[in-house]
């Protein structure tokens, strides 16, 4: 570990400040939709929101709602859109995030909260049906795994739409996930990523911590298995093109070089960092 962190350190020549050097400069004019007064208070944090020409559009969005979200989408390694990254819902959002679920035929979310009330957010933990706007939501599966990583399995309805089945997978930490949970939680989408060409919903709190070390680690993975090597530096440089506050954590750089590790050794796999 102590030369894993000596490599993220020296041999690429990181600091913190020179992480967040790396960042394009914002300029608000590209935040005119999250920005504008409709929609300011549809976003958790103010200081994440989605450049209008990477957001997410909404599609079929009711009366009095609007084709706004604070969610971006991000290139998978093999895929232009491979995933699509946004904040935990707020109550009055939760209906924008099923809408943009079933838009963008989304059929599994990978979901990083801090709480396990956070997770009420997103569907209902006691089990209950719920109603969310004009969607219906159902869990027909719900069942514990390794690394505490629950997988919620749940039928997704609207009355002019067929019933579509979605698949949840959750994890809770207190701050940023531990290299095994990250490394599970990759394992457990990656059969379903590669069957489908449906973006994976990855959802946090701000839509950008914790989100951007999944999707990174993700890449990784996938360029060891396809190229026989990983720059992690340059995969995340690619994501903060769509969002730049991917990554200001340092801490999240060096727990991606950790998952990538683990992930390395566990499969028995020689990198050549």
């Amino acid at each position: 570990m102590q030369e894993l962190e000596q490599h993220v350190g020296e041999t690429k020549g990181l600091s913190p400040s020179m992480l967040n050097a790396t960042k394009d400069d914002q300029n608000h004019n590209q935040y005119n939709a999250a920005m504008s007064t409709t929609n300011l208070a549809k976003n958790r944090n103010k200081d994440v929101l989605p450049m209008d020409d990477k957001r997410v559009y909404l599609v079929s969005y009711g009366k009095g709602r609007s084709d706004y979200i604070n969610a971006v989408q991000v290139p998978s390694y093999t895929k232009f859109v491979g995933y699509i990254t946004t904040q935990l819902p707020l109550p009055d959002t939760k209906v924008d995030f099923w809408t943009m679920i079933r838009d963008h035929s989304s059929s599994t979310i990978v979901l990083i909260i801090n709480k396990a009330n956070e997770a009420d957010l997103v569907y209902s933990q006691s089990g209950d049906d719920l109603t969310i706007g004009p969607f219906g939501i159902k869990i027909s599966a719900r069942k514990k795994g390794e690394n505490d990583i629950t997988k919620i399995t749940m039928v997704l309805s609207r009355k002019d739409d067929k019933p579509r089945q979605v698949v949840l997978f959750q994890a809770i930490c207190n701050s940023i996930p531990d290299p095994a949970v990250v490394g599970k939680l990759a394992d457990l989408i990656s059969t379903r990523a590669n069957m489908s060409n449906d973006p994976i919903t990855v959802v946090s709190s701000d839509g950008a911590k914790n989100c951007g070390l999944f999707c990174a680690f993700t890449n990784a993975v996938s360029s060891m298995q396809i190229d026989n090597h990983a720059d992690i530096f340059q995969l995340v440089r690619l994501l903060q093109l769509r969002r730049p506050e991917f990554f200001t954590d340092f801490e999240e750089y060096k727990r991606c070089y950790e998952a990538l590790n683990l992930h390395l050794e566990s499969a028995n796999v020689y990198a050549n960092f």
